[in-house]
């Protein structure tokens, strides 16, 4: 007996030392936290409460029209940073994150109208606290919705002629790879003051204020899918909001999920609306221990913040110009439903790259014991599997793909989007030059274009090694004679494909017997000169 406990004891430890750090953590983190719980945390420092948030590297940027502060939630203290050089009226302008960078874009500069709109694009950069002037947005304008989706930002709807007199549907897009602007589909009902999420790449706008005060207007869920360019409509809201705002959690942590909290049409409320996009419905959550609105949230680690705002207004009609607001700069955190309870799937292939094979391995990773798993390839059914598979048959082109998990608990969640592509096809090669000729030159062009990407690009001259190139070049110091010459390219996934092979000659005529030619004309001139003077000779 004693033997056998001591084997036990022995295989629990060797089970907590070969598993995975982050599994051990969340378990920690599970039982010290509750779920679907409000804590109250270190206020916005004093004077500030309008704020617009957002997160680079597990820290909170609360910036207002003339302050930035950076909250460390490990620390739950806030500090301050170099404000946003061109000031904009309250929240009117939009801040988004993208690659560990802030940016601020349009707003209103107006002192007591609304007739001064904003196309100014800044960029903040928090690793050397500093900030830089971009390219503005091609329209003027505030209250818009501002999201990151792969690298680029999509700025929605808003304000741009006096205030609710004109709403824009526009969508344009920012890269800030290139600092340029595109234009995408618009949205179908122009809205502001409503609230905005990102989930697998499609773009959530909840709630918002129409061109008029009805509140059916107030109850949207317009989604963008930034893949295919199309808007759509989910389950509306259970309550008209505007002046609301939301965050959305991953499901790294916690189900993905979109949390709506506060705002209101008629009063300032404490309501917490909660939107699962897999299944299109609706629940409610705990409220919030403040009334608030028009106020900020920020996710970090799926555990919401909920920053600033006001939490009642008075001296005029509800939630308009000019009604005096009671503000507040109490932050509260919300650690949501099934946090630290879902498992975590971690798709280890295929990864987000080009494959040259119809059939690619699909590995993953679960952090705790499941009941159930399948994968969803595209718009396919799900496939139920008992672990790791292959995907065999692969059609050529871009493909999606998501794994799914059920612990023994009954909690579901799905790994992150994998976006890859095959591609079993060569690139083809087309070579202008050299053409099937004679040169009568040492140097000749080699002119060739490759109808794809290419990794690596080599060519081969009369049968010898190949060497790599990058772009059209020359062959020099060519000797005489017949050559021949190919184009290889390889492409990302790593099919080869190779040119038709050229033939050419070159024929460089041999240089003119100089020397020879002048001892001729030599020779002739005093032959003729000979013949002169006996001609003269005989006359006499």
């Amino acid at each position: 007996m004693i033997r056998l406990r001591k084997n036990v004891a022995l295989l629990l430890v060797l089970i907590l030392l070969t598993a995975p750090t982050s599994v051990i953590a969340e378990s920690t983190s599970s039982n010290e936290m509750k779920e679907n719980f409000w804590t109250t945390k270190a206020s916005l420092p004093e004077g500030v409460s309008v704020v617009k948030a957002a997160v680079v590297n597990g820290k909170i940027y609360a910036m207002t029209d003339s302050s930035n502060y950076e909250y460390d939630p490990a620390k739950d203290v806030w500090t301050a940073k170099t404000p946003m050089p061109t000031p904009r009226q309250s929240s009117t302008f939009s801040v988004v994150a993208c690659q560990n960078k802030i940016y601020v874009i349009g707003g209103n500069n107006g002192s007591s109208g609304y007739e001064n709109y904003l196309s100014i694009n800044e960029v903040y950069d928090p690793a050397t606290d500093s900030w830089e002037t971009k390219k503005p947005m091609p329209s003027s304008r505030e209250w818009a919705e501002a999201t990151a989706v792969d690298g680029k930002i999509y700025v929605i709807s808003g304000v741009t002629d006096n205030y609710r007199s004109f709403h824009t549907p526009v969508n344009e897009v920012y890269d800030p790879a290139t600092d340029s602007w595109t234009t995408r589909q618009p949205i179908p009902y122009a809205v502001i003051k409503g609230a905005s999420v990102v989930v697998d790449k499609k773009i959530y706008i909840m709630g918002g204020l129409f061109e008029s005060t009805d509140p059916l207007n107030a109850i949207y869920n317009q989604i963008y899918d930034t893949e295919t360019d199309t808007w759509s409509f989910g389950a509306s809201l259970p309550t008209p909001m505007w002046y609301t705002a939301a965050g959305a959690t991953t499901g790294v942590k916690a189900p993905k999920r979109i949390y709506v909290m506060g705002g209101g049409f008629t009063e300032v409320t404490n309501v917490v609306n909660i939107y699962d996009p897999a299944f299109d419905t609706w629940i409610s959550g705990s409220p919030l221990p403040t009334n608030r609105t028009n106020h900020a949230i920020a996710v970090v680690n799926d555990v919401l913040y909920v920053m600033g705002g006001a939490y009642e207004w008075h001296g005029g009609p509800p939630l308009t110009p000019g009604s005096g607001w009671t503000l507040t700069n109490i932050v509260e955190q919300y650690t949501p439903f099934l946090f630290g309870t879902v498992p975590v799937v971690s798709i280890t292939s295929p990864k987000n790259m080009t494959y040259g094979s119809k059939d690619v391995p699909l590995n993953f990773n679960v952090s705790e014991a499941t009941s159930w798993m399948g994968y969803r390839l595209d718009d396919q059914a799900t496939v139920t599997i008992t672990g790791n598979t292959d995907l065999n048959g692969l059609a050529e082109g871009t493909h999606k793909l998501w794994v799914y998990a059920k612990n023994f608990a009954g909690d579901v969640t799905a790994s992150t989007t994998v976006h890859f592509t095959i591609d079993v096809t060569s690139p083809s090669i087309v070579v202008f030059y050299p053409e099937n000729k004679t040169y009568q030159t040492t140097d000749v062009l080699v002119k060739f274009i490759v109808n794809e990407p290419a990794s690596q690009i080599n060519y081969c001259l009369d049968g010898s090694e190949n060497t790599t190139i990058a772009e059209n070049f020359t062959l020099t110091q060519l000797s005489n004679g017949n050559h021949n010459v190919t184009i290889y390219a390889t492409d990302e996934a790593g099919n080869t494909g190779a040119s038709e092979i050229v033939y050419f000659t070159v024929a460089v005529p041999e240089p003119f017997p100089t020397t020879l030619v002048i001892a001729s004309v030599i020779i002739v001139t005093v032959v003729g000169t000979g013949l002169l003077v006996y001609f003269m000779k005989r006359k006499h």
